[in-house]
């Protein structure tokens, strides 16, 4: 056993070196691209129409690096961007191309604009070695073309508005159980660099009815309310705004609640540069009115509280992996009082913590790390003062109190053999073996 294990040691050990010399021994003319893809990348469809370059799974053996991020724009579609690094013989070469996806587009018009840039991206890098002999580049030039930028220019008659609007639903039954759900969601939202609205509106219920021994029992929550969103552009690095809701909730024990929340923000980078790297300090604060379902934990049919929160935000997306970063503060300003009890807004605190941590140790190497925790002291007037019921907890049907809940995953990889093959193969993808 002893002699198995250290061989199989010296085995995991030795395939680095393998895998070194493996790449050294290739053409250094050739060019060898890490996509590191942080939006939805079909790779075999890139690979398929990227066919004259060499797609490695490791950043450590490529000398292309290309890393690719997505984030939302005010019409409901995406900009893209696709940051190309050089390495080995082609280190201290950058560049970067942007382009967007709108709303209306299909997977396969997003997809094959996503090739287009991509090949744009790597002609500089293939235009230095001997592939360049076989490099045509074409651009077809429509005839109206004048025509249709002019069109491009009009005034838009939505005024940067997007509206949605939504519905889903759902039936599920067995010999002891069944249940419907439906909902209906609509929201509007306009945005431009200096003003961001968002309203939305929802109303759902879920249904579910148990017969168990001849005892049937039915359980319902029921969900409604609507939200809205202000932000005003100050500067790169400053942003006020407000939120506004009312809501009610069966499972938050709810009738209505609704408020109103100042709130600023500080970004410690300029928003541009928050595709790659995000470091933002976020305070909000303000009134609300509850009515309770039943009588909140402090006795309470109704109250107006004021309540304000501090969260720190970071995310950072590098060669190297990526991490995110947040932590919040929740507190009253209120005081809470219930017979021989005399318990402050202060003393309700929520505090909570969560992190995601992807590292690329070195080649085929990479650990990943994800955690959440939330600590709550005191009771949140909103909890209701009836106890909780083995049948609540078991159903869900109910918000209960908690002191802390925590959720961890952790996990490691390990990725070795051949770093050329480029073969597609689709061939029972589809299958669930």
């Amino acid at each position: 056993m002893r002699t198995c294990l250290l061989f199989f040691c010296a085995f995991i050990i030795s395939i680095p070196s393998f895998t070194h010399a493996q790449t050294k021994s290739k053409n250094k003319d050739e060019v060898k691209v890490f996509v590191d893809c942080n939006a939805w990348c079909d790779m075999s469809y890139i690979k398929t129409e990227v066919n004259y370059v060499d797609f490695v799974p490791d950043r450590f053996v490529a000398n292309v690096y290309v890393l690719i991020t997505s984030q939302s724009t005010g019409s409901g579609g995406n900009e893209l961007i696709l940051s190309f690094s050089g390495q080995e013989i082609f280190k201290g070469m950058q560049d970067t191309l942007k382009f967007y996806r709108t709303s209306v587009e299909t997977d396969a018009e997003y997809r094959d604009n996503l090739v287009r840039y991509l090949k744009l991206g790597l002609t500089r890098f293939i235009a230095l070695t001997s592939l360049a002999q076989k490099l045509n580049i074409t651009a077809t030039v429509s005839k109206n073309e004048t025509a249709v930028n002019a069109a491009s220019l009009k005034k838009d008659k939505w005024n940067a508005w997007i509206f949605n609007i939504g519905a889903d639903g759902n039936i599920n039954s067995d010999d002891f159980s069944k249940s419907h759900r439906w909902s209906l969601r609509i929201s509007a939202n306009r945005v431009t660099e200096k003003l961001k609205v968002n309203l939305s509106a929802n109303i759902s219920e879920n249904i579910r009815t148990i017969d168990y021994d001849g005892t049937k029992t039915k359980y319902i929550n029921s969900n409604s309310g609507f939200n809205s969103t202000v932000v005003k552009s100050l500067n790169q690095h400053w942003s006020v705004g407000s939120f506004a809701y009312i809501y009610h909730s069966t499972f938050s024990n709810y009738s209505v609640s609704t408020g109103l929340q100042p709130a600023i923000e500080f970004s410690f980078f300029p928003y541009k540069d928050a595709v790659k790297k995000s470091v933002t300090l976020f305070y909000k604060v303000g009134p609300s009115y509850n009515a309770y379902i039943d009588s909140g934990y402090y006795d309470k049919p109704e109250n107006w509280l004021f309540q304000h929160s501090l969260s720190l935000n970071t995310g950072f997306i590098q060669k190297w992996g990526n991490v995110s970063f947040n932590a919040n503060w929740d507190n009253y300003l209120n005081s809470f009082k219930l017979d021989s009890l005399n318990i402050k807004g202060r003393n309700v605190n929520t505090f909570s913590l969560g992190g995601n941590l992807e590292i690329r140790i070195v080649k085929g190497l990479s650990v990943y790390l994800y955690s959440y925790a939330n600590f709550t002291e005191g009771i949140y007037p909103n909890i209701s003062r009836k106890g909780l019921s083995r049948e609540d907890l078991l159903t869900n049907i109910r918000q209960y109190a908690t002191g802390k809940s925590i959720y961890m995953s952790i996990g490691i990889n390990y990725r070795f053999g051949s770093i050329y093959n480029n073969v597609v193969n689709p061939r029972f993808n589809g299958s669930n073996f």
